[in-house]
């Protein structure tokens, strides 16, 4: 009864305001419990890739001026071919 004696509105609008701040404030307060939730979940995968598998890890010639990155698989350098673990 005190909004509309002082000339704000009909109380319908009163209402409508009401429940769209509060949708807003709901919208809002879901949006950071995702996000809070998603970065949680960001640290347990620390180290994988996108699809949930380890890293690749390359392994590098000990040649001076070469300091190829090599596939894991590859027994020789695939720039200098010098033979890998020497």
């Amino acid at each position: 009864m005190v909004f509309w004696s002082t000339g704000i509105g009909p109380p319908s609008l009163i209402v409508i305001g009401f429940l769209t701040l509060a949708a807003v404030i709901t919208v809002l307060s879901l949006r950071a419990a995702f996000r809070d939730m998603c970065e949680e979940g960001l640290s347990d995968r620390a180290g994988l890739r996108e699809n949930g598998a380890p890293p690749v890890i390359h392994w590098e010639c000990d040649r001076g001026r070469c300091r190829a990155a090599n596939p894991p698989y590859a027994k020789f350098c695939r720039m200098c071919g010098r033979p890998r673990g020497r």
